[in-house]
């Protein structure tokens, strides 16, 4: 998934300059201020993106 979400994203990157909607160092600085936001981001909510979730114990007597 994180690959396919990558692949968006240069393709939309690219079809935004290519169609001239952008500069390429827009699309280029879009890019470089995304990745660390996105770890800042992963690295406040717990990191892993939901794989490793605790889940609360069942009550017991049940």
């Amino acid at each position: 998934l994180p690959a396919a979400a990558a692949l968006v994203c240069a393709a939309v990157g690219a079809g935004l300059v290519w169609r001239g909607y952008h500069w390429p160092l827009d699309v280029l600085g879009s890019w470089c201020l995304g990745v660390p936001l996105l770890a800042a981001v992963l690295a406040v909510s717990g990191g892993s993106g939901g794989s490793e979730r605790h889940r609360p114990d069942p009550p017991d007597g049940s």
